[in-house]
């Protein structure tokens, strides 16, 4: 019995250097199960298809395995399963709507489960993963494997094989997250082996073993049924049609009777720039779609449904979607936009995302959440296409729908952060240069950082499996011209890289040069956090306990790592306190400011916390923000900024609420110097 990924290496090298039948029969033996339910997991549940697809990637192992010595081959198995699934599915899935059987779509009725959303999105999130991190969820979860097993096909011991494993469920979780599925890294990895290999039969395996060693695939399962599909189409869709009375009724002028749809079988290749027929008109369409919803929420529905939109060509997206803004519900218009908008993307992509973004169709679709649709569509595009999505991204980047707020800022900035995090893993960081050349302000570049830097819930540095992949991002980062921020952005790029795994960052600090010591001091200032012992769950994840930060210890270490390179003392005061002010609670953080006082300038920090304070509503302990606000005001060395922004604040507490800013007269929270202009501010506003 051989292991997992040692024993593939083996097989493979048998079967390469003697052309052994026996060790291939072996290898498809150990991974068609992983093969074959990923392909089923991606078809929905189509048992023959998803043989079809096992049988073309074995197929191909044939021929190219002796290239393959240093791949891990379960990997590889997965990402070619995804791929050919995927091709088969945007081919095929529309006319096998058309050619199956009524009673075979009743048969699988959906049933809602718990999984689906997960389900559905698992390989799409898989595919964004680093080679390394997606190679090690495939062999411990879709293939069982334990993880030493998993340490031998990585090259790393087991306690790292480990934490990769940790590591690749938190980005996958933080994958999730952004596409509004929440599931703790904790039951990931039970879930995850809930979509693991199922054993297939011998007869199986045997069959998948001689046509790939053949070098042809053949129809296998229920292959019967695809080698008949050409003659038995035409009759299986006509009798689904006719069996579910799908009618149109038209509602044009002196035409009231019911219209049959017509649906052309496998032989007549439906074309989807064609044009609807002279008795369907749109209208009609839009009114057998409202039919349509209305039945029960089954495979038998969306059927029905598939058969209307078909009838819709590429060209008349636009035209539908505007006629049926007004006449379709939310419910009606999330089900139909969706399916019309990918199929145009998919020909025409630079003219699909133009009109959802011109015509905000997000929003038709659901006001509160509509820029769900642009950043689904952008990121199924930017897979395929990064080069020409980017630039669409640019060209479009002062749309208004871009500038709205969606996750934690606009929503076009969101979008760069995806092409930011998907440029930065590639080898050639040229594209990424490009890119931020391209956008308009040193603000846009630096926000663009975000989510590497941590400073978007889904933000996640694990991205990067190792101290080389982490440290690569480093040093792009660093190289940037623009030293403005980029200093800004290095630092809590590793700031966030120690909060998450401090393990790794401390062996990367290691590396850096004498130069960037004091960056790596601030950056262990700044952390607040950091991730303590894991413990192991009962469903493969972890639980990471985490721990405080120091931020006494580690402020010295930064002030002396700054004086050893050199650097004037209130330059790293500077830089110190900035970062202090935000860490420090208000009451430690003015007693830190009064401390240095005229050891450091930090007007542009106090003014900026003052801002933020003193222009909104609500109130801390009773404390309102205005107070508080002015609390950081009244530190500031520049008297004529110290005094605007003070009397600004109050000003704002006097005309929200007059009796609460008379009873603050008498308290010391304010500046004494300034009680007769807060006072004339009270008579004022009476």
């Amino acid at each position: 019995m051989v292991m997992m990924e040692d024993g593939s290496r083996q097989l493979l090298r048998q079967f390469v250097e003697v052309r052994s039948e026996e060790a291939f029969r072996d290898l498809v033996r150990l991974h068609a199960p992983m093969v074959f339910n990923t392909a089923l997991r991606q078809l929905a549940g189509d048992r023959a298809a998803a043989e079809d697809v096992t049988q073309e990637v074995f197929t191909l192992l044939s021929r190219k395995a002796a290239g393959l010595g240093g791949v891990v081959l379960a990997g590889w198995l997965y990402r070619q399963t995804c791929r050919r699934a995927s091709n088969l599915i945007r081919t095929e899935t529309r006319r096998k709507l058309r050619e199956t059987s009524a009673m075979e779509q009743v048969d699988r009725i959906h049933r809602p489960d718990p999984s689906d959303d997960l389900a559905r999105e698992l390989d799409a999130a898989m595919e964004t993963l680093p080679t390394k991190s997606r190679d090690a969820l495939v062999i411990r979860y879709f293939e069982g494997a334990d993880f030493s097993t998993v340490g031998r096909a990585l090259g790393i011991s087991e306690e790292a094989a480990r934490k990769q494993v940790h590591r690749a469920l938190e980005r996958l979780g933080a994958i999730f997250k952004r596409k509004g599925i929440t599931v703790a890294s904790v039951s990931l990895g039970g879930t995850l082996s809930g979509f693991g290999a199922t054993p297939l039969p011998d007869g199986f395996v045997s069959r998948i073993s001689t046509q790939a060693l053949k070098g042809a695939p053949v129809a296998v399962g229920s292959g019967w049924f695809y080698l008949l599909k050409p003659m038995i189409a035409g009759v299986a869709a006509t009798s689904l049609v006719t069996a579910a009375a799908m009618t149109i009724r038209s509602k044009e002028v002196g035409q009231d009777s019911l219209q049959p749809l017509r649906v052309e079988g496998h032989g007549a290749a439906l074309s989807r720039s064609r044009s609807i027929s002279e008795d369907t008109s749109l209208v009609s369409l839009i009114n057998e779609i409202k039919r349509v919803s209305s039945g029960p929420a089954n495979a038998l529905t969306t059927l029905r449904l598939s058969v209307v939109l078909d009838q819709i060509g590429d060209d008349q997206v636009a035209e539908f979607i505007r006629l049926a803004n007004g006449k379709l519900n939310p419910q009606e218009r999330a089900a139909t936009y969706g399916r019309l908008l990918e199929r145009w993307l998919e020909k025409d992509p630079e003219s699909a995302m133009t009109f959802v973004l011109e015509d905000d169709v997000g929003k038709q679709v659901d006001p509160h959440t509509g820029s769900k649709l642009i950043l689904n569509l952008f990121e199924d595009w930017l897979r395929r296409d990064d080069p020409t999505s980017r630039a669409w991204l640019l060209k479009h980047w002062e749309n208004p729908v871009l500038k709205e707020s969606a996750f934690m800022g606009a929503l076009g900035m969101h979008l760069a952060r995806n092409v930011v995090d998907r440029l930065i893993r590639a080898d050639d960081k040229q594209p990424l240069r490009d890119f931020l050349r391209a956008l308009p302000t040193d603000a846009d570049r630096k926000a663009a950082f975000d989510s590497l830097a941590g400073n978007v819930p889904w933000g996640s540095l694990n991205r990067f499996g190792d101290v080389n992949e982490g440290l690569d991002c480093f040093r792009f980062i660093r190289e940037l011209p623009d030293s403005a921020w980029n200093l800004d952005v290095a630092r809590k790029y590793l700031s966030h890289w120690m909060e998450t795994d401090p393990d790794v960052f401390e062996k990367a600090a290691s590396t850096l040069p004498r130069s960037d010591r004091f960056l790596v001091a601030l950056a262990r200032l700044s952390t607040r956090q950091v991730s303590g012992e894991r413990i192991p769950g009962l469903s493969g994840g972890f639980t990471v306990q985490s721990k405080p930060n120091n931020a006494s210890a580690r402020e010295q270490e930064a002030i002396q790592a700054g004086l050893d390179l050199g650097l004037p003392r209130g330059e790293i005061l500077a830089s110190v306190g900035a970062i202090l002010l935000d860490r420090l609670s208000e009451e430690d953080a003015l007693a830190w400011v009064d401390a240095h006082r005229g050891e450091v300038q930090l007007d542009e920090c106090l003014a900026d916390r003052a801002r933020r304070f003193g222009s909104a509503d609500g109130a801390i302990d009773q404390v309102p923000f205005e107070i508080i606000g002015i609390r950081w005001a009244s530190r500031i060395s520049d008297v004529e900024l110290r005094v605007r922004m003070c009397r600004g604040a109050f000003r704002k507490l006097c005309a929200r609420d007059l009796q609460n800013a008379s009873e603050w007269l008498d308290k010391p929270d304010l500046p004494s110097d300034m009680h007769d202009t807060f006072q004339a501010l009270v008579e004022e506003s009476r």
